[in-house]
This record gives structure tokens, sequence and C-alpha cells, in this order.
């Protein structure tokens, strides 16, 4: 919990709360006998108790609890006198107990009440304490009807409308929130009388608060030393230690990561020394219970990812000391892998595998048994030990795995590892061809000190795969001579080409681009004039016929290379494009102080290339746009199947600054329907925005050209434009579809199955009810299914609390049900719409799927029933519902 929440001024807003923070004694009774409610928790789940302890308002803090000892008596006399309960039966405390403020509180509550609690089920029970403000001398303790089939709904929404007063605990009172319990917080705030006052009264040590944590965890985290001993020498019989939060984290895990070795150790030896007077089990078997941290949500965490370098010492020593069970699979992780891994324990290790050879077949996650572990973890004397001991063990070693292993040994170009490895099992690499070459022979990605000796070792081994070996080196040697190289160290990258009896006209990409191409492309001017002043071909050409200068991208790489190169507007490349077409697509003022300098030399901001294109429809930035416009770029010249092509390399704003002047040609309306598919590409709803929303809002005639056009070319495109559009939040765009009146089919699916009506109930950025309204009145399927098996209820429902952020409420819930939404669907892990309720914590969109019918005993694949999703402090509340 965040502990500025317990700060005094965030108190100031209740009245009752703010006395209690300043250990006002009087102002606390007169607002109490005012008929202030003591266990109402404010917006962050606190109570007066909260503030009493937080800031050691002692005074405070005893009216409170002589308020809190009052309320039970009255609970107890009517549990024996109504219930007729025996006056030794104390489980009163272990059902909830909700407070009713007000007269339309009480009017609720009486409309609900049982004529006969006895005959009701302790374990379904749910009470109200009635305060004696609001009802006199009467009954001040009811029991709802819980049991009545007519009357669970109403009883819910009772339930619902109490829950915010709190609930009558020593422990916390407002069951919806995560905040502290009142011994948390008075461990938090190292306050060991409050403790033993708060226990007096009938505090729970095991009771949980913040993430399912107990007070010894907050102890620990906190580092609170003397109230951790307090805890589990003078009340450890009092709650069990070895429980776990919501994380799987034990008292121990959280020590570990709070890094003391004093802490450490106490608890440990606490904790062990617990389990095995409370449940018998022998120091071994209490250690591997508590040493073991298995994560639900991350199953590649272990005990070992919360430990600090400096306590692997300590626990490697526990871990010998104890006995861990190495053939512990724990999620993604082998225990024997884990210290063998991190090079602990390795004494206790070697030994037990010593005394148990089983152990090297176990595999981890990876496929890789633990021989093959050692070997990857370098323990080899330990490998040669057992291979001398026990030859059988070597199959163990053979397996697929292998030549994962042979190829990390030669990444890490570890001669010791390869040698053993090659003098044991090359029979069997050997036995397997393809995969030899695939894993190692075969590899020219290797760093350059791997074709040395390595190599010449796999020679020896594997002779008669001596071409292959050859030819790899070759390749290796080629493919490791980069462009990077030759950019950072250049004078070496030079002298070692000539070592490998390379020429520097020889390196080239898979475009056959020299370096020099790639160093004009990448505005590289060092490079540049290194490899200038070399003597580097200028007339090397590329698989397309381009010389190095088109790739310049900026007036000093073009200066640098025009002193060396003249070119005019006939030197064009394969497809008649020359030097200005290519600095039209160089974006921004770069590209138009290198187009500036091309017109005064002559060329031709009119000149057409072989496939139609002019410099206008090269241009991919509204800059360059502007610029040959202005300096006398024809419109008319540009043809529409030209610039089709070339939609893919442009920037979005370029379109926007031609569209406007093309769109009344001709052909537009011939080519239009490529607009909207691409300038939504693969944008979110921000980009598209910022790139295209605000240009199709002020252009609505072109707007209405480009939707009227995809949909006359392809109502499928037309219908996947609009799913797109739906599912990426892209509202406005949604309803010009919508508004357009287009008949395409609206349930069309996405590869993950969902239509448009998933899409916007999934994924929300802004409000879009009115869309979802306007689709559902087109008739579309509200019991279409995706890939998870959710419907349009079970949709909304699962993030019902975010989608309330964008303007829905229960109206849309009822919406998709008046429309036929299925009530009980149940998705890929068997939860209903009420099960995400229940686990969203939305608690009135379960009133409302209870009432229109919800089926309350429709259990999930984890066999839980919806209730049980709620958290764990509610679900005592609402066990009535699967009666």
């Amino acid at each position: 919990m965040d502990r500025r929440k317990l700060n005094k001024n965030n108190f100031k807003l209740d009245s009752l709360h703010w006395c209690a923070a300043n250990d006002w004694p009087a102002e606390v009774r007169k607002c109490l006998l005012k008929g202030e409610n003591p266990y109402r928790p404010n917006q962050d789940g606190l109570s007066p108790m909260h503030a009493a302890i937080a800031h050691n308002a002692t005074q405070a803090m005893g009216i409170l609890l002589e308020r809190y000892a009052a309320d039970v008596t009255i609970v107890k006399e009517h549990m024996q006198k109504r219930f007729l309960w025996k006056a030794e039966n104390n489980c009163w405390n272990k059902r909830p107990i909700l407070i009713a403020c007000t007269e339309e509180e009480f009017k609720q509550v009486s409309a609900v009440a049982s004529s006969c609690p006895s005959a009701i089920p302790f374990n379904l029970q749910v009470f109200v304490l009635l305060q004696s403000a609001t009802v006199g001398e009467g009954n001040q303790l009811v029991a709802l009807d819980v049991c009545s089939k007519e009357k669970q709904t109403e009883v819910l929404r009772c339930i619902n409308a109490l829950v915010s007063n709190g609930v009558l605990s020593l422990d916390k009172t407002d069951l919806r929130s995560e905040c502290m319990t009142y011994l948390q917080t008075a461990c938090l705030y190292d306050r060991p009388a409050m403790i033993k006052r708060l226990i007096e009264h009938g505090s729970l040590l095991s009771a949980q608060g913040d993430g399912e944590s107990i007070p010894l965890m907050t102890a620990i985290r906190t580092m609170k030393m003397g109230i951790v001993k307090l805890l589990l020498t003078d009340y450890i019989n009092r709650y069990d230690p070895t429980v776990v939060d919501n994380q799987q984290r034990n008292a121990f895990h959280i020590a570990l990561e709070k890094n003391n070795r004093d802490m450490v150790d106490f608890v440990l030896k606490a904790m062990i020394s617990y389990r095995r007077r409370r449940f018998g089990e022998t120091e071994t078997a209490a250690f591997n219970r508590i040493f073991t941290y298995r994560s639900e949500e991350y199953t590649c965490m272990s005990t070992w990812s919360l430990i600090r370098p400096n306590m692997k010492e300590q626990c490697s020593k526990y871990v010998e000391q104890y006995g861990l069970d190495l053939t512990y699979r724990n999620g993604d992780n082998l225990n024997v892998v884990e210290l063998l891994s991190l090079k602990v324990a390795l004494k206790y290790c070697f030994e037990t595998i010593r005394r148990n050879l089983d152990i090297l077949k176990l595999e981890a996650n990876n496929g890789k048994n633990v021989l093959q572990h050692l070997y990857k973890y370098d323990h080899l004397d330990f490998v040669r030990e057992l291979y001398e001991r026990e030859p059988s063990v070597k199959s163990i070693f053979e397996t697929k795995a292998a030549y994962v292993i042979l190829r990390i040994t030669l990444t890490h170009r570890n001669l010791d590892k390869l040698k053993l490895i090659l003098e044991h099992h090359k029979d069997y690499l050997r036995s397997d061809p393809v995969a030899l070459e695939e894993y190692a022979i075969g590899q020219d990605w290797f760093d350059r000190s791997v074709y040395d000796v390595p190599f010449a070792l796999l020679a020896a081994a594997f002779p008669e795969k001596l071409d292959i070996i050859n030819e790899t080196i070759k390749q290796a040697v080629i493919h490791r001579t980069k462009f990077y190289a030759l950019q950072k160290t250049f004078n070496e990258a030079i002298a070692q080409l000539h070592t490998d009896g390379l020429a520097l006209e020889d390196v080239v990409d898979e475009r056959k681009r020299n370096v020099l191409h790639q160093a004009l492309d990448w505005n590289e001017l060092e490079l540049m004039k290194n490899l200038l002043n070399c003597g580097t071909d200028l007339n090397q050409k590329d698989d397309e016929g381009n010389w190095p200068i088109f790739f310049v991208r900026s007036i000093e790489a073009f200066e640098l290379m025009y002193d060396r190169m003249r070119v005019d507007a006939t030197i064009t490349n394969d497809h008649g494009y020359n030097l200005f077409h290519f600095a039209s697509k160089v974006a921004g003022h770069k590209g138009q102080e290198i187009l500036t300098k091309l017109l005064e030399l002559g060329f031709d901001v009119n000149q057409p290339t072989n496939d139609g294109n002019v410099p206008l429809s090269l241009a991919n930035c509204c800059s360059s746009v502007r610029f040959l416009l202005k300096h006398g770029a024809k419109i008319e010249l540009v043809k529409g199947s030209a610039l089709a092509k070339t939609l893919e390399s442009k920037l979005y704003c370029a379109a926007w600054a031609l569209l406007p002047k093309i769109a009344h040609l001709s052909w537009f309306t011939e080519m239009a329907h490529l607009f909207l598919p691409w300038l939504l590409g693969n944008q979110n709803r921000d980009f598209f925005t910022c790139s295209s929303g605000r240009y199709l809002e002020d252009y609505p005639d072109i707007r209405k050209i480009l939707f009227d056009s995809l949909y006359q070319h392809s109502r499928d495109e037309a219908a996947q434009f609009f799913r797109e559009v739906c599912h990426r939040a892209i509202n406005c765009a949604a309803r010009w579809f919508l508004d357009y009146g287009y008949d395409i089919d609206y349930d069309v699916r996405d590869s993950y199955g969902c239509t448009p009506l998933l899409g916007m109930l999934v994924y929300m950025e802004e409000s879009n009810l009115d869309v979802i309204e306007r689709l559902l009145q087109k008739g579309v399927n509200v019991n279409a299914r995706d890939r998870w098996q959710r419907n349009s209820l079970l949709a909304i429902a699962c993030h019902f609390r975010s989608a309330q952020w964008y303007g829905h409420s229960l109206k849309s819930i009822e919406l998709l049900l008046d429309h036929g939404a299925e009530i009980n669907a149940q998705d890929d892990s068997g939860n209903t719409a009420l099960h995400h309720a229940f686990m969203e914590m939305q608690l009135q969109l379960a009133e409302l799927l209870v009432a229109r019918g919800a089926d309350r005993k429709l259990r999930n694949k984890a066999g839980q029933l919806p209730y049980q999703m709620v958290r764990k402090s509610m679900q005592a509340l609402l066990a009535f519902l699967c009666y």
C-alpha cells in the first residue's frame, strides 16, 4: 500500500478520521454521539482506526476500541437471545457484519431481513448491525434472508449499498480494497504496544491486507526487526507464518528481498521450527516448502531470482545444511540446473549426483538434461570424473540438444570444452550430418576467431566434412567484413580485406550496393571521404543500375561527390531515374537544398521516368511536394498508375499535400480506393488522427470520394477497413463509414475472430457508445465469438471498469442483453460475464446480471463459481449466491 495515503492531511475530508488522527478524544466522542460510523472507510479504504494507529493517537484508539467492544457485545447478545447460539460459540466473527447507518438503509435491510435466521446455513449468513441512533432500542442485529430465491437479487442490492459503510471488524473494515489491516499499520509504524492492545481485543495476525500479506510480512518489508521477533516468538502460535501473499511469496522470500542476513536467518529458522511443531514435518521437508518460490504468473522465476549477490553464499549454506531437493521442478526451473548455472552449493550438487546418477537424465524446460547443463556451465572436471567412474553416462549426453551445446561451445570459443565433446561424442555428432551442419560446421556467423583453432579441431574430428568446413570459412571471411567494420575502424578494416584477399569493390550487400552506396545512403560523411581518398570506383552500379551519387542525402554529400563525378539529367539508372528523381525522395530541407542545386545545374523539374513517374509523384514529403510545385512541377503530368506504386515509400503528409491538387483529375477515381487502406496502415488511433484524421475532417468532399471509391472497388476490402478502424478505436472513421450507409458485412472477422463490434468493446480510447448503438441497429451478431470465445457481453464485462471511463454504463450491458447477447456464454477459461463482473469488483454489474438471470452456479474451467472470483475478503459476503 502507498504509505502516503496514511498522511494526516489525507484524513481532513472525514471529520471522525481527522479527529482520530489528531488524537482529540473529546471530538472523537462527539462524532460518535452524532451517529458517525466508526467503521466507514474513506476513499482509500482506511477507517478512523487506521488514522489513530498511523499517528500514534492512543486516546482515540482507546475510544474506538471501546466502541468496537460495545458493538461486539450487542452482536453476542443478539446471537444468544434471538438466534439461540450458545454463549461459548465464538463463530460470529467468522461471518461478515455490515453496518446500516441511515433510516433509508434500515428500510432496505428490513425488506430483506430473515424472519428465521437460525434456519440459514452458517456459511451463508450475512448480518447487518443497525446503529442504535437509527433504531432506538429495537433489534440491532439483523440476518439477511439470503436463502430466499425471490429475495436474492434484492439481498445483493442491499449488500452493494451497505458495503461502503464498512463492516464490524478489528482487522480492517473495507472489504472492497486491499488496504492494510490495523495490525499491519501498527507494524509499519513500529508500535508494539498497539499491536499487543489490538491482539487483546481480537485482531487477527492471520488477517490479510494489501496484496494478501499478513502483518509479519509488513514488519519484514519495513525492516522492523523488533516487531518481527515479537511476532515470531510471543505470538507465533496464533497464526501460520508460512502463508504466501498474492505473488506467492512467503515471509522468508520477502526477507530475502530485503537483503538482511540476520533477518533472513531468524525468519527461516523460526518458520522451520513452526512447521516442524505444527505439521510434524522433518527439517528438510519444512525447508523445501519454505525455500521454494513458485510464481503463478512468472514461471521462469524462482527463489534465486529474489536473492541478492551477497546473500548467495548464505543461501548456499542453507541448501547444504537442510538438503534442498535437487530433483524438484518449479515452473520452468529445475533445482539442480539452477544451482549449476549459479555455481552455488556445487559440492552438495556433485555429491548428490554421485549418489544418484539418474539425476543426470532430468530435463529442464529448454530440452537439455542435467549432464548437458554440466557442459553448458563449464563443470568439465566433474564431467571427466563421471566419465571415468561410469562410462555409461556418456549416452545421456547424446540427444538432439547435444548439437545446441556444441554451438554454444563454439560461440564462446571454449577450446577445452570443445575437445572434451569431440573426444567422447564425435561419433554421435557425426550420426546426424544435417544437424551437425546446421548447428556447427555450416554456420558462418561465429566470431572471427572461431574459424581458426575451433574449426581446425572440427576439421580434424570430421575429415569427411572438410569441403563444407572450408566453404563455411570462406563465406565467413566475406560476411564478416561489413559496412560497419569500415565505418568503425577504416584502416584496420581495409588491412583485413587485404589479408583476406578481397578487393573493396567485392564488398557488396544483397542489392549489389558497394560500401560507397551504403555510406551515401546513411550520410556517413567521414566514411565517404575515406572511401573517395582510397580510390573507390565511383561508377560501380548496384543491381538496378544506380550510381553511388544517386544516394546522396545532404548537400555536403552531394558537393563531395559532384566534385569527383559530374552528372547531368541524361545519366539515369535502368528505369530512367536520374539524380533529380532520387533527390525528390529526400525529405525536409536537406532534399530541398539538393533540388535547388540541381535546378541551377539545369535538371528538368518535370522529366518523366520509364515507368511514368515525374519528380512530383516521387516526392515523399509535403515540403518536397510544395517545393516542386513552386518551381514549376505540373500536376497534370502526374499519372495515377505511377503514383499508386509510390505510395508505400511516401510519408502521409506528401499524400495530403497532393490530394487536394489531384482529386479533380479524371484518373483519380480509378485509384482512389488505394488511399484509405494505405493511410490507415498499421497506425493506431493517435497516429492516424495526426497523420490523416484532421485532413479527412477538413476535406469532406475528398473524404467522400475516398470512402466511395473503396466501397465501389471492393465491398470486402471496405468491410475489412471498417473492421480495422473499429478495432483500433478510430471512431471518427467508423462514424463516417456508417454515415455513408454502405451495404457490407458488418460481422467480418479478423485473424483473431473479432468482428467490428467485438473490436470496439474490447479496445477503447474514447467514447464509442453511439457507434455501438448504430451497429446493433444494423442487426450485427452479438453472440459472435473471437479466438478467446468471448461474445459481445464477455468482451465488455472483462474490462467493464475501464469501459466506464469511456462513457459506458450498465445501460450498455442492458443494450447488449436486449439485443440477444447470451448472458451465460463462457470464454476459453470457462468464465461468464458474471465471473468477470466479480473478478473486476464490479458489484453493480454483478447485481444487474443476477437480476437478468445469470447462472450463479456455472463453474469455470478452474472449478470456480462466479462469486469466488471476487476479492477474498468479499467472498464470505457473497457465498449465498451459490445456494
